[in-house]
């Protein structure tokens, strides 16, 4: 069964989502915008509707898209900030109406959404201790300020670098932007800035940034008024003679005008002026050896640290930082932002596999119903469900904000929580003006998928490697405590120093696994190593089960199955299945997107795996696993049932199965018919099951 997609439908849609709905526009190139006026081009295509229709694993929830090719010349993404320096918020109407009014460039707004997210006072810009997540955090500015959280370009002139560690607590480091030849992109951004001169050259911490302890921080004129540094803080205060721009390759010189000690009053930023900032004593001997009159010179380099999009952040135009990454070329975000499974409203930014840019407002609950919003781990599914390739999670909760043309004016497409709009620190406008320049050429990452049988996953075979994930969503081969041993062709997972853990993630397949129609799950196993009992008497010749694996089982939907736990023998030097029954869980159904084995460092055993298979019958689920044991095993084959070995599965295997579980002294092959680790009366009942299914 093939996972459904939405479906896309050229210019305004709406599609219905079991129960909810998306709310679609979609500009194409070439013709798309071709009458007279660019006031008659936006309402021709906001006057154009059809409908469709498609099955969802989301349920209820509801969004809206705008979607557009940036390679037509006539249509435009522009960040613009809340004011003229970094610290003003606008609502994102506000900022439509006023970039609508202005429109000195011949720009048309057509749909517009709010941009990253910015710090707060309580949590990032603090003028007091706080406690966040149980962990205290002290105060790092004398009054709060506004900042964009992210890596932020305007007309192509940094105005702000991304966060950076010591605003604890961070995230926002990945930006999306579009260059000046129409080329978008997902990247890392690092802004590294050198200040040479009177004293020793050195690379500073950030660009307007908040002002932290144990950093260099350079505010420029697009920054804050007043940077509000605390009392520590030492500040440098250069002056240009000229009109600067930062940007990559940009050589800034200016000259040395003040200089405020710690425990003075502030500096003013002024047009054509830069600050260094520094707090803590490493970062004020950076530039404690500049007096009055030095010449101070900054050379500005971008890169990004994904190593894949430094032409590309040279050259934005537009970008503006974010919350978390959902899709990276191609793949699913980490392991880490799938779980997050937590409702909100949302904001996202991302391109498709067709190199169409995508805008997306995951809107407000209607009704206060919370099942009407999504979670950030459904974000994922939802952005490669439509084609994202690459997409970023821009804001979440009271800052989301949608506005489309309406007529003669601008219209929210979504609800705000509280109904009304949040200021925010800016927003990203698609608008219709004269034609521009063409695209430039860049390859455009691929949605990772794969068409073949998942449903028994065998780690012998290289190929079914792509599934897997570490728990830190790295790949096998670089993960210390998860590794593939290819002589022994099974995978390792040690628990011996730290926790364990392995991901299979369904996610990337074609096929659909339903726990509706597979609810039986094999793990293939051998344990290699476990500890002594905790009395601290060894464990050999027990036959009592020693220590168990955890299984967590994660839907499409976001949600979880309770946990399940496989028991543990002790090793033997062969593979043995554990078998999962779903069977009785209530309600159970859904498509599998992940499954995720766990070994905790306290049990420190080193477990090899060979496969996990999902069955739809406890009979399959019990064949089943007995041939893929005895392939792990490189053992022939026995059918399970074939008490006796005579090759066939009858009532001479009843008998000889009584025989031996009696104390009579006969030979059996299998015995652990039902496949729990004991042989017992409940096998003669599964063995009289499966010869009477037969």
């Amino acid at each position: 069964m093939k996972r459904s997609t939405l479906l896309l439908i050229c210019l305004l849609v709406f599609v219905a989502l079991v129960g909810g709905a998306a709310a679609w526009m979609y500009f194409s190139p070439g013709g798309a915008l071709a009458p007279v006026t660019a006031e008659d081009a936006v309402q021709e295509l906001l006057d154009t509707t059809d409908t469709g229709r498609t099955v969802s694993c989301y349920g209820i929830q509801d969004f809206s898209a705008v979607e557009f090719d940036p390679a037509q010349t006539d249509l435009y993404l522009d960040l613009v900030p809340g004011g003229p320096a970094l610290g003003k918020l606008s609502t994102v109407s506000d900022t439509v109406h006023a970039f609508a009014t202005s429109a000195s460039d011949g720009k048309i707004p057509i749909a517009a959404i709010n941009a990253g997210i910015r710090t707060e006072s309580y949590i990032l810009s603090r003028d007091r201790d706080i406690t966040y997540n149980g962990v205290t955090y002290a105060k790092n500015v004398k009054s709060g300020i506004v900042l964009p959280c992210g890596f932020t370009v305007v007309n192509g002139e940094i105005i702000s670098g991304a966060q950076i560690e010591q605003e604890t607590p961070y995230s926002a480091r990945y930006s999306f932007g579009i260059t000046g030849d129409r080329i978008p992109f997902l990247a890392l951004p690092e802004v590294i800035i050198t200040v040479s001169g009177a004293a020793d050259s050195f690379v500073t911490d950030a660009l307007n940034r908040l002002p932290v302890e144990d950093a260099v921080i350079i505010y420029t004129d697009k920054g804050p008024e007043y940077n509000q540094a605390l009392d520590d803080a030492y500040e440098v205060v250069v002056d240009c003679s000229d009109n600067y721009t930062v940007r990559h390759g940009a050589e800034i010189v200016g000259t040395v005008t003040e200089i405020y000690a710690p425990g003075g009053s502030d500096p003013q930023m002024k047009p054509n002026r830069i600050i260094m900032t520094a707090r803590g004593d490493s970062a004020v001997s950076k530039i404690s050896g500049y007096s009055v009159g030095d010449t101070v010179r900054l050379d500005i380099e971008v890169s990004d640290a994904l190593g894949r999009s430094d032409e590309l952040l040279i050259n934005a135009e537009s970008a503006t930082g974010g919350h978390l990454p959902l899709m990276i070329d191609g793949e699913p975000c980490s392991y880490e932002n799938l779980h997050l499974t937590e409702r909100c409203s949302a904001s996202i930014i991302g391109y498709t596999e067709s190199g169409s840019i995508m805008l997306i407002s995951l809107d407000s609950s209607k009704d206060n119903d919370p099942e009407r919003l999504y979670s950030i781990s459904q974000m994922s599914y939802l952005a490669r469900e439509l084609g994202l390739v690459n997409a970023l999670l821009l804001d979440i909760s009271d800052s989301v904000t949608m506005t489309a043309a309406d007529g003669d004016g601008y219209d929210l497409v979504n609800i705000p929580n509280g109904g009304d709009e949040r200021p925010v620190t800016g927003t990203l406008i698609l608008s219709h003006g004269a034609a521009g320049n063409a695209q430039g050429d860049f390859d455009i990452p691929k949605l990772v998928r794969f068409d073949e049988d998942i449903s028994a996953l065998r780690f012998s075979d290289s190929s079914m490697h792509k599934y897997l994930r570490t728990g830190s969503g790295g790949h096998i081969d670089i993960d210390g405590n998860v590794c593939y041993d290819s002589i022994d062709k099974a995978l390792h997972m040690s628990a011996a120093e730290t926790d364990a853990a392995l991901s299979l993630r369904y996610i990337y397949a074609e096929q659909c696994l339903n726990l509706s129609e597979y609810r039986y799950i094999s793990v293939i196993y051998r344990t290699d190593d476990l500890p002594d009992r905790p009395d601290g008497n060894p464990d050999e010749g027990s036959t009592a089960t020693a220590q168990s694996m955890t299984v967590r089982l994660m839907l499409m939907d976001g949600t979880y199955l309770p946990e399940q736990d496989i028991d543990l023998s002790l090793p033997d030097k062969k593979y043995r299945y554990a078998l999962i029954d779903l069977s009785q869980l209530p309600g159970l159904g859904g498509e599998l997107c992940e499954l995720r084995l766990e070994l905790s460092s306290s049990v420190g055993a080193e477990v090899s795996l060979g496969s996990v298979a999902l069955f739809e019958s406890h009979s399959d689920a019990v064949l089943g696993s007995a041939r893929l044991t005895a392939e792990v095993n490189g053992d022939p084959y026995i059918p399970l049932g074939d008490v006796n070995g005579d090759g066939a599965t009858d009532i001479k295997d009843i008998v000889r199965l009584m025989k031996s579980i009696s104390g009579g002294t006969v030979e059996t092959t299998h015995t652990d018919i039902n496949g729990d680790g004991v042989t017992d009366v409940r096998d003669i009942i599964r063995l009289m099951k499966m010869i009477s299914e037969s």
